[in-house]
């Protein structure tokens, strides 16, 4: 919801970048990417969640020293993100952490254990609704089982390494697919004009198309699982 939506004269806007006053008192930035979970089959289900968790992971630990800024995921079947909330350290100190967490910075092991025992927790314990989620959608859809379960499988999160993270941060963090939408108490343009410069080098990169998995069908199964049409 936060990518779309009426946007006032306070706003500078370009194709990767939105800053606006905020319409709810809620002051943050939105980093997030098309795509990620949809495009992931067998055996990485789970990886793109798993790689945008890592990246919060690595935030949260450059971010131990800085008072004022909190961090935590998004993630559905067509779009991750992180959300950089606003505690304090005012919009432009935000957005400037924002850009360096989310576009430039890379997890390592560690973050990356770290995001497998977060997601773990998340899914819940062995019978629990996440996981049969997780078993249902990779026999549906193989092909594509994160469009039905974006946070993957629990006993198959450990065969993801480093190097899947890493190939699919690199795949979501290029222009075509990014979004970094900044919601601030004031001075929305000049805090734009401070940041565009360092948005400018993103890569263009390929944009993302969502397609329907063909192996999700018009099954009744299918759309009880998803909570809709499929």
């Amino acid at each position: 919801e936060m990518l779309s939506g009426d946007w006032s004269s306070d706003v500078c806007s370009s194709d990767l970048l939105r800053v606006a006053l905020s319409p709810t008192g809620e002051n943050g930035v939105l980093v997030a990417f098309d795509g990620g979970p949809g495009e992931d089959g067998e055996p990485l289900q789970g990886r793109a969640a798993l790689a945008i968790t890592a990246l919060a992971q690595r935030c949260v630990r450059m971010l131990g020293a800085l008072p004022g800024v909190a961090v935590s995921t998004r993630v559905a079947a067509d779009r991750v993100g992180l959300w950089f909330e606003d505690r304090g350290a005012g919009g432009e100190r935000v957005l400037d952490v924002a850009a360096r967490c989310g576009l430039e910075l890379s997890p390592d092991d560690a973050d990356l254990e770290d995001a497998k025992r977060v997601l773990l927790t998340e899914l819940g314990p062995v019978g629990s609704e996440a996981r049969m989620r997780g078993w249902v959608a990779a026999a549906l859809s193989p092909s594509q089982p994160g469009r039905v379960a974006p946070a993957g499988v629990a006993e198959r999160l450990d065969a993801v390494r480093l190097g899947d993270v890493a190939r699919a941060l690199e795949r979501l963090r290029v222009g075509a697919r990014s979004h970094v939408v900044a919601f601030v108490r004031e001075s929305p343009r000049r805090i734009a004009r401070r940041i565009a410069p360092r948005l400018a080098s993103a890569l263009v990169g390929e944009a993302f198309v969502a397609e329907r998995s063909r192996g999700l069908g018009n099954s009744p199964h299918a759309v009880a699982w998803v909570g809709g049409a499929p």
